[in-house]
């Protein structure tokens, strides 16, 4: 699963509108090739999966190409420092990595919130909405790849409520009946 777009400007809109892409092709070292789609292409594409399947808000789609390209980018960065093997393809809890390592990037504390309010609510979702895309060849897939590798994953509250709760209180939190209500 490899696709290259650079977000300009607002990228994940409320509501049904798509901010522009700009898409890039770009060689990678290893000598896979990104698939490049156009934002016009790409908002099509969309368009004819949300005819059939309305689980996910637009804009979830539009984050879920950025995170195949920031995890890429990361990727290749931990490649290149010589901490991994060449790679070829993103396999699914890899992609799951870099969705939660981006989400947190772009949303911090309103993570979980954002992905929620889009219909995300697990690996799983990911999952399904890489798979929509897979059928409508915007993303590829190799033999092995199997929508069930996104399964599991992590726990959604773990991963982007628990980072930003507090560690430890300075205070014990007030008992309710002991609170001056006057």
């Amino acid at each position: 699963m490899e696709c290259k777009i650079e977000p300009q400007g607002k990228p994940y809109p409320a509501g049904n509108g798509f901010q522009p892409f700009l898409a890039s092709a770009d060689r990678l070292e290893n000598g896979g090739v990104t698939t490049v789609i156009h934002d016009d292409e790409f908002s099509a594409k969309v368009d004819q999966i949300l005819k059939e399947d309305r689980r996910y808000d637009r804009s979830a789609y539009a984050f879920l190409r950025d995170a195949l390209d920031h995890t890429v980018g990361a990727l290749e960065k931990k490649r290149k420092a010589g901490a991994g093997r060449r790679r070829r393809h993103v396999t699914g809890q890899e992609l799951l990595g870099g969705i939660r390592d981006y989400a947190l990037e772009q949303f911090g504390p309103m993570a979980f919130t954002v992905l929620t309010e889009w219909g995300v609510r697990s690996g799983s979702d990911f999952g399904e909405m890489v798979y929509n895309l897979i059928e409508l060849q915007v993303f590829s897939k190799t033999e092995n790849d199997r929508r069930e590798d996104f399964d599991g994953g992590y726990d959604f509250v773990e991963a982007f409520v628990k980072p930003f709760e507090p560690r430890q209180r300075r205070f014990p939190l007030p008992h309710l009946e002991t609170v001056d209500r006057g």
